[in-house]
């Protein structure tokens, strides 16, 4: 099983998905915090939840009522107070 390039590890993933391989992805051993804004029309709701399979440490999800892709700035306090609290809990 080859090993996965650090530098376009998503193109080498689809590539090895494409030809029918599947490589060994490293899992992210950091807590992680997933923000996804019910609006967004360009990465899918599941596509964010399953994140979590790649995550070896705590992961939290989190939806953004009302927020699109952009939800950083269509909604910038409640995407502020979602981070100090993630923050504030480790």
């Amino acid at each position: 099983m080859r090993r996965i390039e650090l530098s376009m590890p998503v193109a080498d993933l689809l590539l090895d998905r494409l030809s029918h391989q599947h490589p060994h992805a490293p899992k992210c051993r950091v807590p992680t915090l997933g923000l996804w804004g019910e609006g967004d029309d360009l990465v899918p709701e599941r596509q964010m939840i399953e994140t979590g399979r790649y995550v070896a440490a705590d992961w939290r999800y989190s939806l953004i009522a009302g927020g699109g892709h952009w939800m950083m700035l269509r909604d910038p306090g409640t995407v502020t107070q979602i981070l100090l609290d993630w923050i504030q809990a480790r």
